[in-house]
């Protein structure tokens, strides 16, 4: 949940095999993409939505799938976007797996399974 402190932020790609992963404050998130949108993507978890299975849960440990292509890069500089193929994180009671496809984002709980397209990402 972010609120008037700063948060972490895991986003999906929309219709790409990307996930953003960010850090800031619910202000920073309706600043970045704009308020008109905020009832669809800022709503209260409904009671039976799997995500209340991390509320209240401290997080253990964060690794994150990295594109091994960079984004940009020229002879003296490369520029990374907050782009990801995924991210796991390790919480108190549970593993969560999260990444984009092309369909939509996946929330997995207490898998082994990584993101797809193992051959474009090293996980860190």
């Amino acid at each position: 949940m972010l609120d008037n402190n700063s948060g972490l932020f895991i986003g999906f790609g929309f219709h790409s095999e990307t996930t953003e992963l960010n850090y800031m404050t619910l202000a920073d998130l309706e600043d970045y993409y704009g308020t008109e949108y905020g009832e669809s993507c800022l709503s209260n978890l409904k009671n039976d939505d799997p995500l209340n299975k991390l509320v209240g849960q401290k997080i253990k440990s964060l690794k994150v799938g990295q594109f091994q292509d960079d984004k940009i890069q020229g002879d003296t500089f490369v520029i990374k976007s907050g782009q990801y193929a995924g991210v796991i994180l390790d919480v108190d009671n549970n593993k969560v797996t999260i990444y984009s496809t092309k369909n939509g984002g996946q929330i997995l709980f207490d898998t082994e399974e990584l993101f797809p397209n193992k051959q474009s990402w090293v996980l860190t």
